[in-house]
């Protein structure tokens, strides 16, 4: 620009290519006129026209180049860049489409800006609805693989400095020539801006085909991306590696190849299905899935790395990491098949498959996340993600996720031991399972009653095909592991690295927490989601200025939270209140925000109130329903259990070391900071909540460990930011000592108490037995009909059999019977004596209902003594 600011028009040279436009080219041409008189170099192309489109421009006065075949757009537009020797490039359809006017501003910007783009942000109605549709798609592409993020990367209407151009080295063809441009100008590094155009109804006969087009640009950004030669990045410019999205072709590439490979060598090998459905087939082939995933994102790294520039150590070691993971996975996969054909000797085979694969998971669990960060500090992803666990990301070093992934790992070991050896649903976790397949195939869903949330359930619906209880655990397994990431988060937001380091091993290593994530049940995901509304809410009200419209998640994240567990709303309330005490002055200073994240949450509730409505006539009927079944038989009865426990049964040593250092440092804080600083902030915001938790379910509920969990975790959190707090009066050596000292002293008493866990779990596991081989016979005996049954436990007993299945009543009733009215019915009834099935007199008055002897005895599988006797009856009424 000049002086004044007048555009020096001089500088640049405008580019048509035109196919058989003797129709649209004159009013296109007539507006160029003035632009060529003040200077601007205008060339046209003629791609081969037919008619007499070369003759027009011609007549017109303009500079006219005459391709002698129709080659397409982007030969024509490189023929005509071959005959330019000015600094600017200006790039324009002869459809009519796109405004002339527009021009001076894109010249104008080219002072600024490397490329410069005619967005069309008016008259979109004029573009077919095709067209529009498969733009979306392909722009959506240029983003997310590119990271060229313009409004309209396919405008007819743009402009690029003349070097740049060169450098590109363009070589696709048709309408592949934007996408190549917008493509490698990121992976150039160039600055790039857009204009507002209004684009106009086109003159004459469309050239475009949407189909045929679209595939031509699809696989010019394929290719741009993958061949070619390499593109470096401008001078002074950093070029911008930006991965696809970790939830696009990778994953369906990863898990179809799993499936094709699956049924290739179960058909080849001629497995049987019995060996097909052995419950670590699926998981494993489960855990596999990351692991390939992450191998095929090692690999695209690898490859878009080394064409356009060499990777550096940040991009190396994600991608050793991704090869890493998936290699753990193939050989994991391959022992398995290895077992499954008899490769494995028989006496060792089940041992040395069990321990591959659970070093296979164990990687697989940590190294394929690992990862994920990179891909997310790369991507378009981090873009959208400004607050909440995308801060968290983008503040945390290598080093803490490195130690973090390790810490991961010690959690997930153990847990996946549980969750071979103990193999058999407990009662709660069939009811949940059996409610997840009845959503999916309709089967009985016995044990579900209203005080049980539907959201485990739903969590469940991916496990349901694989009809194995491993594959329903992998579902604890995972959110356990996110507790420990969660507790790290929030312990990290409060107090520092240091303070979320330490929390998170010894949340890690607490015996509830790997006791409690082997099984499918609702304490743990309820727990992990409660700690990230606490992270959400922290960020929110304590370290930004003022709240943001971030603080609306805390109402879908507390309704997660609440419909994975009702019993969510006792710590969600003690928080809120915690939250009222701590920020009530910006509560009030943002009052609209508040009152809208209330009600969004309150609407996200309706649906519970009003099925408590209608099913027991108040909105919280079934909260009282809940409060009553988990009754404890005398105030107080768990709050004195619990201080029975503590410390090393409750929280571990080291965890209950934390919890009295934590508890006994709050009024110190207080004391020494003011109840206003922002270190006694952070600990009373862990240890009100954690406190009100403990205090109202120890004095009403039943005494169980899980469900404490949350209170737990955030009493080690309160003793973890105590602890770096003091430590900061050490010397730099004796605060690693200490640190050392912890984990060690976590770490070995964790795995301990898993140990003691893991025997006492094998031991008790062939009792389980029985109740599986009784299921799977009366399974085998119904065949495809409809079948009832009466025994306990039911829920078990249908998951494992597909029945419904009713019990006896406690004590047993004489009339239970009559409610076996299916095509198939059975009784099942003890050698013995026991409290839940009926004895004496009434044993015989069941028994006299059966058609005959017992069709089937199951013998206790540790004595091998006759345990349970099977019956058929004709009609229970």
């Amino acid at each position: 620009m000049s002086d004044e600011g007048v555009t020096d028009l001089s500088e640049a040279t405008v580019i048509t290519a035109a196919y058989n436009e003797e129709m649209a080219l004159p009013a296109v041409l007539a507006a160029l006129v003035p632009l060529r008189d003040a200077g601007v170099e205008v060339i046209v192309v003629d791609d081969g026209s037919t008619d007499r489109t070369a003759q027009v421009a011609r007549d017109a006065g303009f500079r006219v180049i005459r391709l002698e075949r129709n080659s397409g757009k982007a030969e024509a537009v490189r023929a005509g860049l071959a005959e330019v020797r000015r600094p600017k490039v200006v790039v324009i359809d002869a459809d009519g489409t796109y405004p002339v006017s527009a021009i001076p501003a894109v010249i104008g910007l080219l002072d600024a800006y490397d490329v410069v783009l005619g967005s069309r942000t008016e008259g979109r109605g004029h573009i077919p609805t095709l067209n529009r549709l498969g733009n979306a798609v392909l722009r959506t592409a240029i983003h997310w693989f590119s990271g060229f993020l313009s409004a309209d990367p396919l405008t007819g209407l743009y402009g690029v400095r003349r070097e740049h151009l060169v450098a590109m080295g363009l070589r696709s063809r048709g309408f592949g020539l934007e996408a190549e441009i917008c493509v490698k100008a990121a992976r150039m590094g160039l600055s790039w801006t857009d204009v507002p155009i209004t684009y106009a109804e086109r003159i004459g006969e469309s050239k475009l085909n949407p189909v045929r087009d679209g595939v031509v640009i699809t696989w010019t950004i394929v290719r741009t991306l993958f061949s070619g030669p390499r593109v470096r990045p401008a001078p002074g410019r950093d070029a911008r590696l930006r991965p696809p999205p970790l939830a696009l072709g990778t994953t369906a590439l990863s898990v179809g190849s799993l499936a094709i490979a699956a049924i290739i060598l179960a058909t080849l090998l001629g497995l049987s299905l019995a060996a097909m459905v052995d419950p670590r087939v699926p998981f494993t082939m489960a855990i596999s899935v990351p692991g390939v995933l992450a191998l095929a994102v090692g690999v695209f790294l690898w490859r878009v790395a080394t064409r356009w520039g060499r990777p550096g150590p940040r991009l190396l070691a994600p991608i050793a990491v991704a090869a890493t993971a998936g290699g753990a996975m193939l050989l994991g996969v391959t022992v398995l098949v290895a077992d499954a054909v008899g490769l494995v000797p028989d006496a060792p085979r089940i041992e040395v498959t069990k321990q591959v694969l659970l070093i296979g998971s164990a990687v697989a669990l940590v190294a394929s996340p690992a990862a994920f960060p990179l891909a997310y500090r790369a991507s378009a992803i981090r873009n959208w993600l400004e607050s909440g666990l995308g801060s968290v990301a983008r503040h945390t070093t290598r080093g803490e996720l490195l130690a973090l992934g390790i810490i991961v790992v010690l959690f997930a070991s153990p847990v996946v031991r549980f969750i071979f050896i103990a193999p058999i649903f407990g009662f709660d976790e069939s009811i949940y399972a059996n409610t997840s397949r009845a959503w999916v195939e309709g089967t009985p869903n016995t044990g579900w009653s209203q005080h049980r949330s539907p959201g485990i359930s739903l969590l469940g619906l991916p496990a349901v095909p694989f009809a194995s209880e491993v594959a329903f655990r992998v579902i604890g397994l995972l959110s356990g592991a996110l507790a420990v990431v969660a507790g790290w988060a929030l312990a990290r937001r409060l107090g520092g690295p240091a303070a979320g380091l330490v929390a998170a091993i010894v949340i890690a290593m607490i015996p509830g927490l790997l006791y409690n994530a082997g099984f499918f049940l609702t304490d743990v995901p309820s727990a992990a989601i409660v700690a990230l509304f606490m992270m959400v809410a922290w960020v929110q009200l304590e370290e930004r200025p003022a709240p943001s419209r971030g603080l609306l998640w805390l109402a879908p994240i507390a309704a997660a939270a609440f419909y994975v567990r009702y019993g969510a709303s006792v710590p969600l309330t003690a928080v809120a209140v915690t939250i009222v005490i701590l920020w009530h002055r910006r509560l009030f200073a943002a009052w609209r925000l508040a009152l809208t994240t209330a009600a969004l949450l309150l609407l996200l509730l309706i649906p519970h109130f009003v099925q408590s409505t209608l099913m027991t006539g108040s909105p919280i009927g079934i909260a009282r329903m809940a409060q009553s079944l988990a009754s404890s038989a005398y105030p107080g009865e768990a709050l004195r259990r619990y201080v029975d426990m503590l410390p090393a049964e409750l929280a571990g040593a080291v965890g209950g070391a934390l919890i009295i250092l934590g508890l006994a440092a709050w009024p110190v804080f207080a004391y020494r900071f003011g109840l206003n600083d922002r270190v006694t902030r952070a600990q009373t915001f862990v240890l009100v909540p954690a406190l009100l938790h403990v205090a109202l379910l120890g004095m009403v509920a039943l005494p169980d460990v899980r469900y404490i969990l949350l209170p737990i975790m955030l009493l080690v959190i309160a003793g973890s930011m105590a602890g770096v707090q003091l430590s900061r009066r050490l010397t730099p050596p004796s605060r690693a000592a200490v640190a050392a000292a912890v984990v060690i002293a976590a770490t070995v008493t964790g795995v301990g108490s898993a140990a003691q866990e893991l025997r006492r779990q094998a031991i008790a596991a062939p009792n389980q037995y029985d109740l599986i081989d009784a299921a799977r016979l009366i399974r085998r005996d119904a065949g495809d009909e409809a079948c009832a049954i009466l025994g306990y436990p039911p829920p078990q007993l249908t998951w494992y059999s597909g029945c419904a299945t009713y019990h006896f009543a406690l004590p047993p009733d004489s009339g239970r019977a009559r409610l076996l009215t299916a095509e198939r019915n059975y009784i099942i009834l003890t050698v013995g004596n026991s409290g839940r099935y009926p004895s004496g007199a009434l044993r015989e008055e069941y028994r006299s209902l059966a058609d005959g002897d017992p069709f089937a005895v199951v013998n206790d599988h540790a004595s091998g003594e006759p345990e349970l006797e099977i019956y058929r009856v004709a009609d229970g009424g």
